[in-house]
């Protein structure tokens, strides 16, 4: 349902308790019974409809001092721990992530007459969110916390994951031949695995809430709902595969067999799964 303003309510009331004046008043003209202050009044609610449909808003803004930006205060001002804590990163790769995102397309300035925050702004929006859960990531508590608006938090927040959901392919890749001989060697060193260049396993997404459409099928054995993902990574921790595509009800093999691995879409040289 679409959510009226206040000034559309308001103006739709007046609107409304016009109409029901006019009738009244065509009920005195019938009846020749004039009366000048009712006239008066219903020339006052003209006069006030014309002016709140030539006005933005129903009454002037007023800045908040205690809702002021804090971006400052968190990338200059916040102690290591607590930066961390907030944002689940250290600093350093804070900073890497903004320079492998800020020439993404989602920053580009649309117009001369509106300014983005810098990127780095737009970032720990984004990180707080993903790292946190319930409440706190309400959009009260994010407007208040970050003294920004709640519609400016889901377009950073929006921003953020196009930016980033468009690295994948530069950092999610399956070895080619040669370094998939190299992880074969070192995982047989390490383990006396022969043959292998990674590490297979499912994992859940869980949700907050309920998804609204087909909820049931995202129930998983964990009690929880979810997303079900198959992850393939190799001896150093390095992601090579996700494949997460499934309700949290999903049997880890199904997804194994509907993967782009077992189809062979992404196989590599002499891979048999």
């Amino acid at each position: 349902m679409v959510r009226r303003s206040e000034r559309q309510l308001t103006l739709q009331h007046a609107m409304m308790l016009l109409d029901t004046r006019q009738l009244m008043r065509m009920e005195r003209t019938v009846l020749s019974e004039n009366d000048s202050d009712e006239d008066d009044l219903d020339s006052q609610l003209i006069c006030w409809i014309r002016s709140i449909e030539n006005r933005r808003y129903l009454s002037r803004r007023i800045n908040d001092p205690f809702k002021a930006p804090r971006f400052h205060h968190f990338l200059f001002e916040t102690r290591r721990t607590r930066f961390r804590k907030l944002f689940r990163v250290e600093r350093s790769s804070f900073d890497h992530i903004v320079v492998l995102i800020q020439a993404d397309p989602s920053f580009m300035q649309m117009s001369s007459s509106s300014t983005q925050r810098p990127v780095s702004h737009q970032l720990l929006v984004f990180l707080y969110f993903l790292g946190a859960n319930g409440n706190a990531v309400s959009n009260e508590h994010m407007s208040s916390l970050f003294g920004i608006g709640a519609g400016t938090i889901a377009l950073y927040i929006r921003r953020v994951m196009d930016a980033i959901v468009r690295l994948r392919d530069q950092f999610i890749l399956w070895p080619n031949h040669s370094e998939a001989s190299s992880i074969s060697l070192d995982i047989y060193a390490m383990c006396g695995f022969t043959g292998c260049i990674g590490f297979i396993d499912g994992t859940l997404f869980p949700f907050e809430f309920k998804p609204t459409l087909c909820g049931e099928d995202y129930y998983s054995r964990k009690g929880c709902y979810a997303v079900a993902a198959q992850i393939i990574c190799d001896h150093r921790g390095i992601i090579r595969d996700v494949h997460a595509d499934w309700p949290g009800s999903t049997h880890d093999n199904r997804v194994w067999r509907n993967s782009k691995i077992w189809v062979g879409e992404v196989r590599g040289p002499g891979f048999n799964p």
